[in-house]
């Protein structure tokens, strides 16, 4: 096929029949990974997911229509760009049925954190930290007795390293945190600070795959307490809206 001459958006159009089949495949896949997952994983199990959205509002329709991540009975989500004023009301009828809990920062978008829970899930106690920007969830399945205590953070890049993982050491002694999860800004597989120090608190970082794509480096880390360990599994998930890999932890 020869194109002769400047084609413009006006002169393609789609078949509203692809519409629909598009559609019609969606459902088919979101019922297809969730029978599959509720039949690898039990019904009791609980299934975390940790992205750096790079924008929620943006991206909040590629959630909805991305089947592997809506597994999730939770989504942590980091950098969601949103401050106290911004609406956020096409985004929770976008994300529907998940529910939207936000932890903005008052001036700096990119420090705004955010989970997206399904409506079977207990989320409580909820505390913030802004000494490093961490947000403290206790989050339970309803038909789960135990309750799992989540520390969201997201450390951004200009910060001072030691002041940082002072204060963080601070929180995690006097908080009986069993997972933390979230964008370091420091690459695990050369990093000289963060992985000691975690590992002298009785914790395991279980991610072992490059999460940020362009670079290759691990940015983007869940550290469990080294109790749990053998209850934790976890996968990676390549997601095309971010430059960011989603994580997935499921609590067997």
């Amino acid at each position: 096929m020869h194109i002769i001459g400047q084609i413009e958006n006006k002169h393609v159009r789609a078949n509203p029949k692809v519409h629909l089949e598009y559609e019609r495949m969606r459902q088919n896949q979101n019922e297809i990974q969730s029978m599959n997952q509720t039949t690898l994983i039990g019904e009791n199990c609980l299934i975390v997911s940790l992205l750096n959205i790079r924008s929620l509002r943006k991206h909040s329709i590629d959630i909805k229509y991305d089947a592997s991540l809506k597994t999730s009975d939770v989504i942590a989500l980091t950098e969601t760009q949103l401050l106290p004023h911004h609406s956020d009301s096409s985004i929770i009828d976008t994300l529907e049925p998940y529910e939207l809990l936000r932890q903005d920062h008052h001036s700096d978008k990119y420090l705004s954190l955010a989970i997206c829970t399904k409506p079977n899930i207990n989320v409580s106690n909820t505390r913030n930290f802004p000494m490093v920007n961490g947000w403290m969830i206790e989050v339970s399945k309803t038909s789960t007795s135990k309750p799992m205590l989540f520390l969201l953070l997201y450390r951004k890049n200009n910060c001072n390293t030691n002041q940082y993982l002072e204060n963080l050491s601070h929180i995690i002694h006097n908080n009986s945190v069993h997972i933390l999860l979230g964008d370091f800004n420091i690459n695990y597989f050369t990093d000289t600070s963060l992985k000691p120090l975690m590992n002298s608190l009785g914790y395991i970082q279980i991610v072992d795959k490059p999460t940020f794509v362009s670079s290759g480096s691990l940015l983007d880390q869940i550290y469990v307490q080294q109790s749990i360990n053998d209850k934790i599994r976890n996968d990676i998930i390549s997601v095309y809206y971010s430059d960011h890999d989603s994580i997935q932890v499921i609590r067997i």
